[in-house]
């Protein structure tokens, strides 16, 4: 019995599985799912560094050179304090060193310092000095220390017996000695030196007229940095804060000496 054409060769094709359409159908979505993800994707790589690029913000105009006739007001910069001055060399004399030390292998051994009543608690470090020209005279001029409270070269160290000459900022680089001139007497202070602790109690406190003064006055309060027959601290800096025309000189004594000698109030 030979086959009918409808067995044979139909042509139409044969229907799929009704039960595989869900399968096809969510394969489907997801193909299309993940396409549009890839191509949003691969939209965002270029879009955003442009993005980035039109969303910057603009830099500031560069500052030209004002015209004439138009005033600019700059804001200055914290001024730093000026430095202690030493008296005027002497150029014809020999050579010497015009530091108050006769001791050519002085170092520091003040490492800290320590001021409970205004709260400074700052390292020490050894200061020079430099040479400049004030009102035509030649003066040794002190370094003082950036973020540190700097110690005198040639002056003393703690148990030697003279004075100890500590110098900082009161603005600027730190402004350590910010707060000095709030120093009562009767205040402690505390050095710190090879590996000992030594207590100062603060006994007066000056402020000195430092700039429009004559140059005399000027050396006058430098008498303040020179040696001493007995121990003493020297404790400075400039006041007040962006003026600097005093001079703050605090004079401790260690810790139950005896006071420092006052000829002023003694009897003839």
């Amino acid at each position: 019995m030979k086959a009918t054409a409808s067995e044979e060769g139909s042509p139409h094709p044969r229907k799929a599985d009704p039960a595989s359409r869900p399968f096809l159908w969510g394969l489907s979505n997801l193909l299309i799912l993940a396409g549009l993800f890839l191509f949003l994707y691969v939209v965002g790589l270029y879009l955003f560094p442009l993005g980035r690029v039109v969303l910057r913000p603009s830099p500031p105009p560069a500052r030209r050179a004002p015209a004439l006739g138009v005033t600019v007001t700059v804001l200055p910069n914290p001024t730093p304090t000026p430095s202690p001055v030493l008296p005027v060399l002497n150029w014809d004399r020999p050579a010497v060193s015009p530091l108050p030390t006769s001791r050519p292998l002085w170092h520091s051994e003040v490492l800290r310092i320590v001021i409970p009543a205004i709260g400074v608690d700052s390292p020490v470090v050894a200061v020079g000095w430099h040479v400049e020209e004030i009102r035509g005279q030649v003066m040794t001029v002190w370094d003082v220390a950036r973020y540190a409270v700097g110690h005198h070269q040639g002056s003393g160290n703690p148990g030697e017996g003279t004075n100890i000459v500590l110098a900082g900022h009161s603005g600027g680089y730190g402004g350590v000695f910010r707060r000095l001139v709030e120093v009562q007497p009767g205040d402690e202070v505390m050095l710190y030196a090879a590996g000992g602790q030594y207590l100062y109690v603060v006994e007066e406190v000056l402020l000195l007229k430092e700039v429009g003064v004559p140059m005399e006055d000027r050396l006058e309060n430098a008498r303040y940095m020179a040696p001493t027959e007995e121990e003493r601290l020297t404790l400075i800096t400039c006041w007040p804060v962006h003026i600097y025309d005093h001079r703050v000189i605090v004079l401790a004594r260690p810790y139950r000496a005896a006071p420092f000698p006052r000829p002023d109030l003694q009897e003839d």
